[in-house]
């Protein structure tokens, strides 16, 4: 009976903190926020490990920016986002796109080596050591890893 009712405390408690903290990391926005206030928000619920969240404000930064650098930017942490959500098929997808269509990316080699990691936890070697390559061999990639 008593380990019961540590049992039930325990949940109790652990309900209270979960809603705290959930409470604590969703930073809400509506239609009037601006962009440099979105994007802040984004960040922080990246930051915060609230991915969804994150996905859904930089999903809409992406489609509405009229900022060329903060819809590259927005991408490549749509990728990040569905990387950490293990939706890799589709954050492989997102980081390609990023790296097509922004080739002088600061992100550049962050995205070469993010794909060849997904490529790697999928077992794909062929693919993994393809765009491992591509990090090793590219001239065009900065050293800033």
């Amino acid at each position: 009976m008593t380990n019961k009712i540590y049992l039930y405390i325990a949940l109790i408690f652990f309900v209270a903190v979960t809603q705290t903290v959930i409470s604590e990391s969703q930073h809400f926005y509506d239609e009037n926020t601006n962009e440099k206030e979105l994007f802040s928000i984004a960040i922080k619920s990246f930051e915060q490990r609230t991915f969804f969240h994150a996905l859904e404000i930089f999903q809409r930064i992406s489609a509405s920016s009229d900022n060329k650098m903060d819809r590259e930017n927005a991408r490549f942490y749509i990728g990040e986002c569905l990387y950490y959500l293990k939706r890799y098929n589709e954050a492989i997808e997102t980081y390609k796109n990023v790296f097509q269509n922004y080739p002088h990316s600061k992100r550049r080699n962050s995205i070469v080596l993010r794909i060849g990691e997904i490529y790697f936890l999928k077992q794909q070697w062929d693919e993994s050591i393809h765009w491992n390559k591509i990090l090793l061999d590219d001239s065009t990639l900065e050293e800033d890893l």
